[in-house]
């Protein structure tokens, strides 16, 4: 599989879609990170829609790092990242 950008809305099969693939863009959280977290890698999560600062580490699942955490402030759930997506790797 291939991630070309991070969708800046949603919608059903068929749809049209609008994403980001270069420069900056929030992105949901499954809770809001902290000041300190600003500067780490932020990967897809396995929880469908969110991104999460822990590389999944699961026989089978796929690591892909999509950016940078920029914009924390441990309140919002939707901070910036800049975005330097990398290809996926799967996990033996």
């Amino acid at each position: 599989s291939e991630i070309v950008g991070v969708a800046t809305t949603s919608g059903n099969q068929g749809d049209a879609i609008s994403f980001v693939v270069a420069g900056s863009v929030p992105v949901l959280f499954s809770a809001p990170p902290a000041t300190t977290e600003n500067g780490k890698t932020v990967f897809v999560s396995t929880s469908s829609g969110l991104a999460t600062l822990s590389a999944p580490s699961g026989s089978g699942q796929s690591i892909a790092r999509i950016g940078k955490l920029f914009g924390a402030n441990g309140i919002a759930s939707t901070p910036t990242i800049i975005l330097n997506i990398q290809p996926p790797t799967t996990i033996g």
